[in-house]
């Protein structure tokens, strides 16, 4: 049986994911994945790169787990690509691409310069004690 949608392609890899692994890495790799599924279609670079924006802006999201996620994402279109789901071209532009996800700045940062404290000296240790 032949699978037509990217989300059946997710569930095969899942399958795949959680009967290789003994912990629970397979509820992350499904965690990333529905991400995927929510912002692209079909297994297309114009697509995927959406994909990316959208996570690239889910700042909710820590910035480690962002890029968990995208680690996630390199794996699952490395497979597809192997089992000829997506073109060679696909994972070449994923390969490349290298997202950024910091942390957004507060007003409030921006704002308070950095605190600097005077250097150390021996004057200010002896009269520390």
């Amino acid at each position: 049986m032949k699978t037509t949608t990217l989300a059946e392609h997710v569930r095969e890899h899942v399958t795949f994911t959680r009967e290789s692994y003994e912990s629970r890495e397979w509820m992350n790799v499904r965690s990333a994945l529905a991400r995927l599924v929510q912002n692209c279609d079909e297994l297309t670079t114009k697509n995927v790169r959406h994909a990316l924006d959208c996570l690239h802006l889910e700042h909710e999201l820590s910035p480690s787990y962002r890029r968990s996620c995208w680690t996630r994402w390199r794996r699952f279109f490395r497979r597809a690509v192997e089992h000829e789901l997506a073109s060679v071209e696909l994972l070449v532009h994923v390969q490349a691409w290298r997202p950024r996800f910091s942390r957004p700045r507060s007003p409030d940062e921006s704002l308070t310069p950095p605190r600097r404290e005077p250097p150390l000296t021996f004057v200010r240790v002896r009269d520390a004690f």
